[in-house]
């Protein structure tokens, strides 16, 4: 039994990563295939297997030769609602503000949630219909087989039945926020029955010329079900896992490209609070510097050029179509990266904290984000608990981002390890696996998925019993398994109903951040750093699940890639878990600021290793060029208000969040001034000499304030050069893994290749072959043909950094008609703490430059938030596009330009603020 389509390309939709298209339009994601590609991409399964290898071969038909027979599925939902019928005790005011933001006010919490349930459908139903769709692998059924791909991954990993789980612990733990969540799914249910009824007309995506639908009522399984993909795609270490493997398995460069060493040592935690490691020194010829030894192989970099032309490899073209694809397919669980600090008050003008957060996210129109005010402590008659405003994920209930009267607080992903890739042997005979030395049973089910405009798909998925779900046969681009017999069992702490739910409203009425600390060690699948202040104290928390895996110098295996399940402790219990001292947390103290970037917490992979730390936590971490900037402008701040100096204010730290300040030009613009330097006496650099063109792009990067502003040239020639040297230094070791990493997170890509170019790792002579020196030149030439062919020359005054790069909102489906937006011309770029980061390089083994470098990723909102004397917060944002999804509100598009400048603005709260800025009044009745 094969899949239909190999290498077939699904669109990246919704959830904060991309549009989709029923004709399946490679404009809907940035993972795009070039036109050289696209014909074997969309080509489908015959010329994809014809080409095949007789190792993929093997791989399909002994893993599926299962004589078990598969059963209809019954993983569906429940769909009748869930509590859902509540009636609002009271009439619901809802003010809504110049920025287009409802504020709530209800009697008790439960009306006050009632009236955010239909504020949130009144803004964004069609979103929310999609979202929902995508949570329960039904995708297709609105877009056609172009969302086929997303739908069999949600399928796979079961969305709706941890959402069902979920639903019904918090109604036996917590059955007061089970009883606010079914208040919010009436108020979105009355605004469904408004369209029904036509009593209000349906809103552009479900009217009658798009799709067609009126959504059905909503159920409280429904919000935790979003919630749980929202969870899942956050810390999903899936794709990296599985492309690391293929790494270790098919690329012989053993040492050479370490995958976790940072770019820079900035770490969230200050250096006298992180955990003391082991002095061990560097063993070159662990893989990584983090795995075991492997017999007979030395650490080599000879051979990995050109590693996928190999005998016995697919072609080319087939290779680079099946990474295309697996790219595309994984954008629907992708995570995103983040920025979150705060100052202590004996460092502000106004002695009292000031925090920021900027969640990085897809940058889709309508937002992955929806702000409202939701008060049931406002008025005479009020009589509830709630008063926050701020951000929540569109489709969810509560603020998620924001503050209340008393705290404000914000995220950034971390990365603890809890998933796995285990490799199980399978008895095809009678459908089990072995997981450690335990023969589990695996029940074997088909999901049929109803496909607009074609006929359903039948698809299989194979849970293990308890263990996790077993990935289909063709998951990866290449196979991993050490046998074509095996399997490989994916595993997650998540696979349970969990509460976080219930934490996120207890964020939403937290008095202190003492309080909020207690909620955030309640998470168990939410990997956040978690930043809150309140108006005398700081805080930074993290808390999951973590599986505690022992000594690192002693695991006979290297976390994050293919793990081996016949060793039993690869198999972590799934009812123990890490105790509260693995987790970094911290008030402060030593700094007096605490910020986070996506940066390893506690330095562990600052050598590149793995193995040689107190513990294991994870390591997909950012390499800390956003960390480092924003370290270094709170150390500098502080130091300023220690010494004498003005204190820090808040319109510095909006000013750090609007900061284009190119860390990784600090890294790369020493090593090419003292390239230059040798250029005119070192004769294996003679080529270069006299050339006009690279001294003007030498003397343009020479006087550049390293910003990557909107009115800079020498932006321009910096990101070419950059991009250039990161092609020539690692591009045909990579191969076909380039382009995934490329497409989804380049500064991965660039780490490796700065921190070759520093020489920071043992192997790094190796891996520059032909020369450091010689490598940096020819990227500046390559800059330098680039410059000619793209803006007629390099003189300075022909091109900005305007000119090359911009920002496009992706939307929820292809072709976008009324959802159309224009593209943007914004600062920024990849690493920097105003992140602005798309792929440079088109895909493909052509590796042109674009002709645009095009960002749909970075800030879906900035906040910056201080103190009042009486300790409410009082913050300030701007945010994407607009607060509505309806293409014909005049909130659709309004704070576009705000957003783009960097302008902020006070987010009303105080009840007074709110009437003065009163655009829209309405009244929910009971």
């Amino acid at each position: 039994m094969r899949r239909r389509a190999i290498g077939h390309v699904v669109c990246a939709l919704v959830l904060a990563t991309g549009g989709c298209s029923p004709a399946s339009s490679p404009d809907a994601s940035d993972a795009r295939v070039d036109s050289d590609l696209q014909d074997a991409v969309d080509g489908a399964t015959s010329d994809i297997v014809s080409d095949a290898s007789a190792i993929v071969d093997a791989a399909d038909d002994a893993a599926t030769d299962v004589v078990v027979p598969a059963r209809p599925c019954s993983r569906q939902p429940r769909r009748a609602p869930t509590g859902s019928d509540y009636v609002p005790s009271a009439a619901i005011e809802v003010l809504r503000d110049d920025m287009g933001i409802p504020h709530i006010y209800g009697r008790t919490d439960q009306d006050a949630m009632f009236g955010a349930g239909y504020a949130q459908a009144t803004d964004r139903l069609f979103q929310m219909e999609v979202l929902r769709r995508t949570a329960y692998g039904r995708a297709a059924e609105l877009f056609g087989p172009g969302s086929l791909g997303q739908d069999r991954i949600v399928r796979m990993v079961d969305m709706p039945r941890w959402g069902r789980e979920s639903t019904d612990r918090v109604l036996r733990e917590a059955p007061e926020t089970h009883a606010l969540v079914s208040a919010w799914v009436a108020g979105i249910n009355r605004r469904i029955r408004e369209i029904e009824r036509g009593t209000i007309p349906r809103p552009p995506g479900l009217r009658a010329s798009e799709y067609d639908v009126v959504p059905e009522p909503w159920t409280v399984d429904d919000a935790f079900t979003v919630g749980r993909l929202v969870l899942f795609r956050n810390a999903n270490q899936l794709e990296f896992d599985i492309l690391a493997t293929i790494i270790a398995k098919y690329v012989d460069m053993d040492g050479a490209i370490p995958l976790f060493m940072p770019i820079t040592d900035a770490f969230v935690l200050a250096p006298d609070e992180r955990p003391r490691v082991r002095p061990m020194a560097i063993d070159r010829s662990r893989v990584d510097r983090g795995s075991p030894r492997v017999p007979g192989r030395t650490p080599s970099i000879a051979s990995a050029a050109g590693w996928w032309r190999r005998e016995g490899m697919p072609s080319e073209n087939v290779l680079r179509a099946r990474f295309a694809a697996f790219s595309n397919d994984m954008t629907v669980l992708r995570s995103g990266g983040s920025n979150n600090w705060a100052v202590a008050g004996r460092h502000t003008d106004n002695g009292r904290p000031i925090i920021a957060g900027d969640p990085h996210q897809s940058l889709l129109s309508p937002s992955v984000f929806w702000a409202h005010h939701m008060s049931s402590m406002e008025g005479p008659m009020a009589t509830g608990s709630l008063d926050v405003v701020g951000f929540g994920f569109a489709g969810t209930p509560g603020v998620q981002l924001g503050h209340n009267r008393r705290v404000a607080w914000t995220a950034t992903t971390t990365y603890p390890d809890f998933m796995d890739i285990v490799e199980v042997r399978s008895n095809r005979s009678n459908g089990t696996v072995v997981v450690g030395t335990t023969e589990v049973p695996v029940e074997r089910c088909v999901e049929r998925i109803a496909v607009r405009g074609a006929a359903a798909e039948d698809y299989v998925v194979e849970d293990v019993v308890g263990q996790g779900v077993l990935l289909p046969t063709n998951f990866t681009p290449l196979p991993i398994t050490s046998s074509a017999a095996n399997r490989v069992l994916f595993r997650w702490v998540g696979f349970r109903g969990t509460v976080e739910g219930d934490v996120f409203l207890g964020f939403d009425r937290a008095r202190n951040v003492t309080e909020f600390e207690g909620h955030v060690d309640r998470m168990e699948t939410g990997a956040f750093n978690w930043i809150s202040a309140d108006a005398t104290d700081i805080s930074y928390r993290v808390h999951v699940l973590l599986p505690e895996r022992g000594n690192p110098a002693e695991l006979p295996f290297t976390p994050n890639r293919l793990l081996p399940a016949n060793n039993p402790r690869v198999i972590w219990p799934t009812d123990r878990f890490a105790s509260a001292a693995f987790f970094p947390r911290s008030r402060g103290e030593s700094r007096g600021f605490l910020s986070s970037a996506n940066n390893d917490p506690f330095g562990f992979v600052s050598n590149g290793r793995t193995d040689d730390d107190l513990w294991y936590f994870g390591v997909w971490f950012d390499p800390g060029t956003r960390a480092q900037r924003i370290e270094s402008e709170l150390a500098r701040l502080v130091r300023r208000a220690t010494t004498g100096g003005a204190r820090v204010t808040r319109d510095e730290m909006e000013g750090l969040q609007l900061d284009t300040h190119s860390v990784l030009a600090d890294e790369l613009l020493p090593v090419l001034e003292a390239t230059l330097a040798r250029v005119p006496t070192d004769a294996a650099l003679a080529e270069f000499r006299g050339d006009a063109a690279l001294d003007t792009l030498a003397r343009s990067l020479a006087s550049w304030d390293r910003r990557m502003a909107r009115d800079s040239s020498a932006a321009v020639v910096f990101e070419g050069f950059q991009q250039f040297l990161m092609h020539r230094a690692i591009g045909d070791e990579f191969g076909p893994v380039f382009d995934p990493i490329n497409s989804s997170e380049p500064i991965y890509l660039l780490k490796f290749m700065v921190n070759a170019i520093k020489g920071r790792h043992p192997m790094a002579d190796v891996l520059l072959q032909g020369g450091r020196d010689r490598l940096v030149m020819l990227a500046l030439r390559d800059t330098k043909e680039w410059l000619t062919a793209r803006f007629g020359g390099v003189d300075p005054a022909r091109y900005r950094w305007t000119d090359l790069h911009r920002t496009r909102f992706r939307t929820l489906f292809e072709p976008a008609g009324v959802f159309a937006t224009d593209e943007v011309q914004t600062e920024g770029s990849v690493g920097t703490v105003n992140v602005s980061q798309g792929p440079f390089i088109e895909s493909g083994s052509s590796r042109a430059a674009r002709m645009f470098h095009v960002s749909s990723s970075g800030a879906a909102y900035r906040m910056v938030a201080t103190f009042a004397s009486d300790g409410t917060p009082e913050a300030r944002i701007n945010f994407v596009r607009g607060n509505s999804g309806d293409p014909t509100s005049p909130h659709w598009g309004d704070q576009v330009a705000s957003w783009v400048a960097g302008t902020y603005r006070p987010l009303a709260f105080r009840r007074p603020d709110v009437e003065a800025r009163v655009a829209d009044r309405s009244t929910i009745a009971p």
